[in-house]
Order: structure tokens, then sequence, then C-alpha cells
């Protein structure tokens, strides 16, 4: 069967027009849909953050989610922490509680070495996708420890921080940083305090009470009692609507999601009609 060139290129322009609308419909200000996989900011923090330097070489890597995530899709295959002699082998945690990811190094991390940490495809637990987060940090550049320092080396802090607190409603997260070789310079000591998104479980829905009119001021008119009609002999007596059979039920509200096939069935149906249209003049001509 042969089509005319008029015909394909309609055809293609009303698909164009079709994907981009939903696209468009898919789209909001936090992540951008293409396919099944989303690429957005759903990482709050890290720590060590994003650029630290001087960090403590047997320090834990750890990530603080948004959302919670799935605790599956979170593993050494998609936390992953590097430097210029390769990657590093520890193990990986997930605390369902504070939605954090942590990477526990097997070995000591080395002296001043710049690593990165990367978080790849890890997932909600709406199992959506998300793309490659990464930050970097600096250890420090004399090895700590040994119970004192060299003859003219410069005392270095060494700052342990526990891990941040759960979000609190003000939307804040705490933690506790001390300085194990006690050089008294808090000029280096790492924040304790960093803004969060308190993410709290929905609330449950109120049943709506039956709506009550308000009530007017008495006048000679309003006082009167109002009578009901008169209901025909032998009939009986209907009863009164209360409670949720008397409120007007709402039209059911037609979502993307929900008729993604009415519409992708709505588009064959208009380019059948775009077909038979075009195969009626080509019969006239001819």
């Amino acid at each position: 069967m042969v089509f005319s060139i008029r015909f394909i290129r309609l055809q293609i322009i009303f698909i164009i027009f079709v994907l981009s609308m939903t696209t468009s419909l898919a789209y909001n200000a936090d992540t951008f849909v293409v396919g099944l996989a989303i690429s957005s900011h759903y990482v709050n923090s890290t720590s060590p953050g994003d650029g630290e330097t001087q960090v403590s070489l047997n320090t834990a890597v750890s990530a603080a989610f948004s959302k919670p995530m799935d605790p599956y899709s979170i593993s050494t295959s998609t936390f992953l922490v590097s430097s210029v002699h390769g990657g590093v082998a520890g193990t990986v945690s997930y605390d369902n509680s504070t939605f954090t990811a942590t990477f526990y190094p097997a070995s000591t991390l080395s002296a001043g070495t710049t690593y990165i940490a990367s978080l790849t495809w890890v997932k909600d637990l709406s199992n959506i996708s998300y793309g490659t987060y990464n930050w970097s940090f600096t250890t420090v550049s004399i090895p700590l420890g040994g119970g004192g320092w060299a003859l003219g080396q410069q005392c270095i802090p060494n700052w342990r921080c526990t891990p941040w607190s759960a979000c609190s409603e003000a939307g804040e997260k705490t933690r506790t940083c001390t300085d194990v070789n006690g050089c008294g310079d808090d000029g280096s000591k790492p924040s304790e305090k960093a803004s969060c998104i308190s993410v709290l479980p929905p609330k449950p829905r109120e049943k709506k009470d039956e709506a009550v009119a308000p009530e007017l001021p008495a006048t000679a008119e309003t006082a009167k009692p109002v009578e009901a009609p008169p209901v025909p002999a032998g009939e009986p007596t209907p009863a009164p609507i209360i409670g949720e059979a008397a409120v007007e039920k709402k039209a059911p509200v037609i979502t993307l999601e929900t008729d993604w096939w009415l519409l992708f069935f709505l588009v064959l149906l208009v380019i059948a009609i775009i077909f038979a249209i075009e195969q009626k003049r080509r019969n006239r001509r001819t």
C-alpha cells in the first residue's frame, strides 16, 4: 500500500505533538521525567561535605536523602568511593529512620588524598530511579595519631562527628563534632547544624460532616414554621436524606497515570481517521 507524502507528514506532526504534550504534563519544578528514570536534587546533605578538607582518615561517608529510599537499591554497586589510586573497598548500610546511606571503608583512607563519593541509580519506594550524584572531600595531609607530634609539626585538628540526627519539624538537624587531637582550634570545626527537609506522614482525611445552614435572625416571616408538602394518601412518607447520602457525588478525576491507555487509544483512533480521509480522497481522484 502506497502512502502519500502529505499523509506521512500529518502522522509525524501529530505523533510529535502528542509526545510533547505528554512530556509537558510529566514535568514539575523538581524533576524532569524521561522514560522511567528521574534526575533531581534528591540528596539533602553529605558527610563529609562537598569540598571539605582536613577530613579524618577513618571517617565514614554518608548521604542523607530527601525522601525514603529503597534499601535494596543502596549497596556497594550504587554507593561508591574512589580516588586516583582506585576504588575504596567497604560496606554500605541504610538507616530507614533518617533516610541516610553510609559507606564504611574497610581500611583507613590515604593521607592528603582527594576522594570522590558517588550515588548512581538508587531508587525510592515508588521504584523510581535517580541519576548520579557526586561530591568530593580531601583527607588530612599528615597522618594523625600515634600519641604525639614530631618536632616542628603543626597540630592539625582531627574532627570526628556523630551521625546527623533526624530532621526536626523546624527543618533542622544536628550533630556533635569533637577534635580528638585537642588542638583547640575551632576555626576548622565542621558545621554541627544543617537545614533539611522534614518529611511528615500524610494526615488522614477528615470525614466531612453534614453541612449546617447559618442561623438567620428571627423575623416575623422566618419565625413561621415551614410546612412540608402534603403526601398523597396511600403513599409512604419519604425519609429525609441525611449524612453522606446528601453530599453530591463528585465526578471522577481523569489523570494521565490512570488513563494512559485511554490516551493511547485516542491517538490510534485519530491516526485511523486521518488514514481513512486520505484514502477516500485518493479513491475520488482515481
